[in-house]
């Protein structure tokens, strides 16, 4: 039945938050793709076995950098983007029961090092999912909700009547076009558009509609024209177009321009400015480019962006772009964006170096004040061992992290996969758990003279005769703890201090030490 059939593949691309689908020829395999004014998302084979990959390409940057952000176990089925959300149907794993998961996720820039990750880090959103009788399915998006198209049952093609068909509801349900949007945790049952029952094939975009961009489909019959609708004021507009050849095409936007992408295969690509509307229902449009060689290898997808149409070729795991000039049609050559695996560590990052500049200058500018402290460590002050003392950071290292997973949204279990792995996407948690747990373990070492870790394992802070150390020494210290936990590397000082003590200690003439440890007469009066 439906599930034999390949009467179209969708896939879809946007621009300035609309989305376009790829035409299929007869010789032609179409990739999965999409993309608004800024962000092109597409589907592609992942490095290891049976893994697939949503990666994602900033068409506002030069030159072109790729990066997968996103990874499945099933090939998803459709793609649709709307600004910088991405939402994905991935396919029923029961075919006896067809209902479709449906994922989205937002990207973001990295502010320092401009890299795009997924927002929130390590989570996606799991949309309630949508039961579509059809085996195959297009995807578009509105401003903030996906739309789902369902290709209608085949049975009038192929000569089958409704009263000879078997499969019951089912294949009631399947002959019927489905096209729903969410509404809440909810889905919407919306009319097709007038004759869309009788439709052979068909593809999902957006078209322009004043300053905004409307879900649209372009769709045709086995004895009629082609036809663009579009959704517009909860209603279809319909006008038919005239095509190129035997080529389906893709409608996507730029700004407030509806554009047509026709893919012949081997005999190139051609891209076409939709006018207005003529003789009330036909829609004219005029040549903008034509590429007859130099096109990407692999399976291809025509997408739009802020740079201008885009031909993007997948073979595989890798990528090339060609871009068109929105203006003039100028082809450029073809580009294989750079693979940006986001990988790195927190060093590189300006904010550990703000810490540790500040914390050394403060250090030396108010090292005169604790100069009459002793420097060394006196014989028979019994030095907290290293395991105790990591034990205790760990602890003071909870509250950051539990405040970090709040205020970031974090799914845990899968940002620990992304921490090992050194992705960009964890650094702004990771940064900010660092931060407040430093702060808050200072503040209280600082008032009290143990963090709420070093209380938990028995240890405070002491001067070098083990006497209460004074509150500049203390919180002169608190600070300069702070860049071990960016940088512990630094800790190997420890190690190789005959007295057990790290720079923080080194620096501020202090010395950890158990809790049982006699108080003495304090150095210095606190300051």
């Amino acid at each position: 039945m439906i599930a034999r059939m390949r009467w179209t593949i969708a896939m879809l691309a946007v621009s300035f938050g609309t989305l376009a689908t790829g035409a299929r020829a007869a010789d032609l395999e179409i990739a999965t793709a999409c993309g608004d004014g800024r962000h092109v998302f597409l589907v592609r084979p992942g490095v290891e076995e049976q893994v697939w990959e949503i990666a994602h390409i900033d068409a506002a940057t030069a030159p072109l950098a790729i990066r997968s952000i996103v990874s499945f176990a099933r090939r998803p089925e459709a793609i649709a983007s709307s600004g910088d959300q991405c939402w994905v149907l991935l396919p029923a794993v029961d075919a006896s029961r067809p209902v479709r998961d449906l994922v989205s996720f937002n990207v973001v820039q990295h502010p320092i090092n401009k890299v795009w990750t997924v927002a929130p880090p390590g989570r996606l959103r799991f949309l309630p999912p949508v039961e579509v009788e059809s085996a195959v399915v297009n995807l578009s998006a509105g401003e903030d909700s996906p739309m789902v198209i369902g290709l209608p049952s085949q049975r009038h093609v192929r000569g089958i009547s409704r009263d000879d068909a078997a499969g019951g509801e089912a294949d009631e349900a399947g002959e019927v076009r489905v096209l729903r949007t969410p509404d809440l945790a909810a889905w919407i049952d919306v009319e097709p558009p007038s004759g869309f029952d009788r439709t052979v094939s068909s593809t999902a975009g957006r078209l322009a509609s004043g300053t905004s961009a409307v879900p649209a489909i372009v769709w045709s019959t086995a004895d009629g024209p082609t036809r663009l609708s579009g959704w517009e004021s909860e209603a279809w507009s319909t006008r038919s177009i005239e095509t190129i050849g035997e080529s389906e095409p893709v409608v996507f936007t730029i700004g407030e321009r509806t554009l047509l992408g026709f893919d012949f295969g081997a005999d190139g690509v051609e891209i076409c400015e939709v006018r207005s509307q003529t003789d009330g229902n036909q829609a004219g449009w005029r040549r903008l480019a034509k590429v007859g060689t130099g096109l990407p290898s692999g399976d291809r997808a025509i997408v739009g962006t802020s740079a201008g149409p885009w031909i993007v070729g997948v073979a595989g795991n890798s990528v090339e772009v060609v871009q068109v000039d929105p203006i003039t049609g100028a082809v450029g050559a073809v580009q294989v964006p750079v693979e940006d695996d986001g990988a790195g560590s927190l060093v590189h990052l300006p904010i550990p170096f703000l810490v540790l500049f500040a914390s050394i200058i403060a250090t030396i500018v108010l090292r005169p004040l604790i100069d009459r402290s002793p420097e060394g460590v006196a014989t028979g002050i019994e030095r907290a061992g290293l395991f105790r003392r990591a034990a205790a950071v760990c602890i003071d290292l909870v509250p950051g992290a539990m405040l970090s997973v709040v205020v970031f949204d974090l799914d845990p279990a899968t940002f620990q996969d992304a921490i090992r792995a050194g992705d960009a996407e964890s650094y702004p948690p990771v940064i900010f758990a660092i931060l407040f747990s430093g702060v808050l373990a200072g503040i209280v070492e600082t008032v009290w003279d143990r963090s709420i870790g070093k209380a938990m394992v028995g240890l405070k802070v002491v001067d070098g005769n083990g006497g209460a150390a004074t509150t500049l020494q203390r919180g002169l210290r608190a600070g300069l703890k702070i860049n071990i936990l960016f940088m512990p590397l630094i800790a190997v000082i420890s190690a190789v201090d005959p007295s057990g003590r790290g720079l923080p200690e080194l620096a501020t003439r202090t010395v950890v030490v158990p809790a049982k440890t006699p108080a003495a007469t304090p150095s210095d009066a606190d300051r």
